[in-house]
């Protein structure tokens, strides 16, 4: 079909919120999904260079930040009010093995020593500078490049942990392998699922575990989307680029629901 035409629908995005909430194959208990990366990319012949061929594409990302359940509703107002939000929300909490080895993480005196200036607020943050309220993100994503010192991983890897406070009042330890966290009796309560089979970093946590968590600290569970849907026209024809239509909302976990709103808005980006 004509590509304004499809850049202009919305109603053939991914369904983001059904993401955010996955049950477990075996039964029981289901996941929440703290950390959601959805990418889809037209085919190209494998002869041609894709920079060279126009092609179709579509990106969500889902982030799950966690605040006081009292600056729930000023947030939210927040997010919908504000037009400009050129932060990328899924990649602001990114870390270095240098800084912080895989098996020390969350517990050990360097670990301690790496957050320190975090523990000046208890781990609060504001990822920009007109954002309201503090917050925390949920899920962090620890990058790490095979070495000589740290003997907890031997390849190259980038893996979404949990956030310490979730470790720390939760009891989570992590269990020495595929980047899972565990309980006293041995039981998964986080993993990342691409450090046990291809696919993109998640974390998903027992939604239980999650639940009372944010019970007993008195907080509120936001999951952030940004996302872009583009036609890239090719090096040649650079010109015909028509703009993208921009994706953005919230999800709010309840435990009987979530609370979400998706928006999106077309934005003309004309080249010279």
């Amino acid at each position: 079909g004509d590509v304004s035409d499809w850049l202009m629908r919305n109603d053939d995005l991914p369904d983001i919120a059904n993401c955010w909430l996955v049950p477990d194959p075996d039964g029981g208990t289901r996941w929440a999904n703290l950390k959601v990366f959805l990418n889809w990319s037209q085919d190209v012949a494998a002869h041609l260079d894709p920079f060279d061929v126009g092609r179709r594409s579509v990106w969500t990302a889902s982030t799950a930040v966690v605040m006081k359940e009292t600056d729930l509703e000023e947030f939210r107002r927040w997010w919908f009010e504000e037009e400009a939000r050129t932060i990328s929300w899924s990649q602001a909490q990114d870390f270095h093995s240098g800084d912080v080895f895989l098996g020390e993480y969350g517990w050990s005196p360097s670990s301690e020593y790496f957050f320190r200036y975090e523990d000046i607020e208890k781990g609060w943050i504001r990822p920009e500078r007109d954002v309201p309220v503090p917050l925390r993100f949920a899920a962090v994503t620890y990058n790490a490049e095979a070495n000589n010192y740290d003997c907890s991983i031997d390849e190259t890897i980038s893996v979404e942990l949990p956030n310490r406070q979730i470790l720390k009042q939760t009891g989570m330890r992590w269990k020495g392998e595929d980047g899972g966290f565990v309980n006293t009796n041995a039981e998964t309560l986080a993993f990342d699922p691409s450090a046990l089979e291809t696919g993109p970093s998640s974390l998903l946590i027992r939604e239980d575990v999650l639940s009372e968590y944010l019970a007993s600290e008195k907080l509120s569970l936001v999951w952030v989307v940004q996302g872009r849907k583009e036609y890239f026209p090719g090096r040649e024809n650079r010109r015909d680029y028509k703009g993208q239509l921009k994706i953005s909302g919230l999800g709010i976990y309840g435990s009987d629901e979530i609370d979400s709103r998706i928006e999106t808005r077309f934005e003309q980006h004309p080249v010279d």
